[in-house]
């Protein structure tokens, strides 16, 4: 859910001309509560709705005359009751720990209120919110079509990969965000030891402790200026020529592709691009023979 509300600040930024800021529901309470006032409003994201820093955090903020919007899967759950307003994202029952279907769900859920809220800052006409709304519906259909093609290519990397106990992802951009949630479903679903980075970050220490045979994986980035920089480290990392890079590409145009996405517009861009990175985690534990639902250690949900 972090990660996923990371990503809405790109936006809100883009759709709405908002700031928000993004915290971590365990840091609210140190951080930003005594910023609270009548009229904030607090966006609170959990995919269980039981999460017990989330609750604390809404009920803290609410004290302080908070207005608050929840994003849950669960329509029945504690952070729905204690939501002013909330908003299911309609995944239908995740029983894996590892949330999957729900984060893709729950971006979706977020560009489709931050277009709304667009309509009303006079950012977006309501055509425009329409056409966003129409755009996600199509992406549902062309991912049925991908996710066969991105499923055999990705387990066979699995092979390759599951022998590595640590490995990169890096990205840019919109994606940044994205490199972080596929660095810890690497944690949850195959118990790699995976650091997401952003990709100028990679330059600064992290390249000079990879190792011979050291897995990267970059994620180009849909945005033209940040494409320089993704050339760049790629070359970096080739002329170091121990580290084993790998790119997940929207065009075909590295001899490192391992999968190749399709264009699509930015604030789609991330509900596609992490879905090879998923069905990575889940290849590489079933290579593993990890029982890749239910990781062993983690919960769905931590409710105290």
């Amino acid at each position: 859910s972090l990660h996923a509300s990371m990503i809405s600040t790109y936006y809100f930024s883009d759709l709405t001309g908002l700031s928000v800021t993004v915290v971590s529901a365990a840091e609210f309470p140190y951080s930003l509560l005594e910023s609270v006032e009548t009229g904030t409003v607090v966006i609170a994201v959990s995919q269980s709705g039981e999460t017990a820093d989330v609750i604390t955090s809404v009920k803290m903020a609410k004290q302080r005359g908070a207005v608050v919007i929840g994003i849950t899967n669960n329509v029945g759950s504690r952070l729905a009751l204690e939501s002013n307003v909330y908003l299911p994202i309609g995944a239908g029952p995740e029983i894996a720990v590892p949330a999957t279907k729900t984060f893709v769900s729950t971006l979706a859920g977020i560009l489709m209120l931050a277009s709304y809220t667009g309509i009303y800052t006079g950012k977006l006409t309501t055509s425009e919110y329409k056409e966003i709304v129409n755009s996600i519906k199509d992406l549902a259909s062309r991912v049925k079509d991908l996710i066969p093609d991105y499923d055999s290519k990705i387990s066979k990397l699995a092979q390759e990969l599951h022998e590595y106990r640590s490995m990169y992802i890096a990205a840019s951009g919109i994606t940044y965000p994205v490199a972080l949630e596929a660095a810890l479903k690497l944690k949850e679903a195959a118990l790699v030891h995976a650091e997401g980075l952003q990709l100028g970050e990679l330059r600064h220490g992290p390249l000079a402790l990879s190792t011979l045979g050291f897995p990267i994986i970059l994620l180009e980035p849909v945005e033209d200026a940040a494409k320089p920089l993704f050339f760049k480290v790629l070359r970096e990392i080739e002329n170091k020529r121990h580290a084993k890079v790998y790119a997940v590409e929207i065009m075909a145009s590295t001899d490192h592709v391992m999968v190749n996405l399709p264009l699509v517009s930015r604030h789609l861009y991330p509900m596609i691009a992490v879905i090879p990175f998923q069905l990575l985690a889940y290849h590489v534990g079933v290579v593993k023979g990890l029982p890749v639902d239910t990781p062993p250690g983690l919960a769905k949900t931590v409710v105290a």
